[in-house]
């Protein structure tokens, strides 16, 4: 079950009906799901541990729901788009915790997403850089290579929410994850993130590492000033990267 879980976040993050128009009359996605659920219905072990996240999340979707049928707006395409997308994650978080009940399960299931957003990301890097470029705000900016998720900032915060959950990974001994694998991996990130020209991102880059609380107390003074310089340098590359792009057009 966790490995056709791990197919449909793929499916979700790199859209390949969006990529080749002539997969979209498939419903690949929608089929993808009924499938899934049908997977899921005879599953054996289901289990649900109630909390308060899951109460949460009831709260959100319920205003959600109720101020999307009380709008004037309901009817307009983006505002179904923006609930129909709502309600598939909502699915498949069901699902999620209704099946992952052990480390081994979340930790596999955590190496399919970042294996779905690292095929697509590199399916942005390897395909033709022209068709990838935004001309928005006046520079050249890396966009994806979907449709639904390929705003610049969208692109660049998809790769972005990675960068944390490959911790678990780094931090397990033994290591079982090459560290080469990992140092390329988030240099493709950086990269990346530098054409995509998203502030946000770029600002995020630098600053999550410091939320974590792993070094000693006497070594955070200066872990968060290594980190803070590697903040601002990866502002000024990112500056100089742009004002190169706008020159280059």
């Amino acid at each position: 079950m966790i490995w056709i879980l791990g197919g449909y976040m793929w499916l979700f993050v790199h859209r390949p009906f969006e990529v080749w128009p002539s997969l979209g009359a498939l419903q690949i996605e929608r089929g993808y799901m009924l499938l899934m659920i049908l997977a899921w219905l005879v599953y054996p072990g289901k289990s649900l541990r109630l909390n308060r996240h899951h109460f949460a999340l009831a709260l959100f979707s319920l205003a959600l729901v109720t101020a999307w049928g009380l709008s004037p707006y309901a009817d307009e395409s983006g505002c179904t788009e923006v609930v129909e997308n709502f309600a598939k994650v909502t699915v498949f978080y069901v699902l999620v915790i209704t099946t992952v009940r052990d480390e081994k399960s979340l930790r596999l299931l955590i190496f399919l997403f970042l294996t779905a957003v690292a095929l697509y990301m590199a399916h942005r890097c390897s395909s033709s850089c022209a068709a990838g470029i935004s001309g928005a705000m006046g520079t050249r900016r890396m966009i994806g290579v979907d449709i639904t998720f390929s705003d610049p900032n969208a692109f660049a915060s998809t790769l972005l929410y990675t960068v944390p959950l490959m911790l678990p990974f780094w931090l397990e001994r033994p290591r079982r994850i090459p560290t080469l694998l990992f140092v390329g991996y988030l240099l493709a990130i950086a990269c990346c993130i530098l054409l995509t020209g998203s502030r946000p991102a770029s600002s995020a880059w630098g600053c999550w590492p410091s939320s974590s609380s792993s070094a000693p107390p006497a070594a955070r003074p200066r872990r968060d000033a290594v980190r803070l310089a590697g903040l601002v340098g990866f502002v000024v590359l990112c500056v100089a990267l742009r004002r190169t792009c706008r020159t280059a057009t």
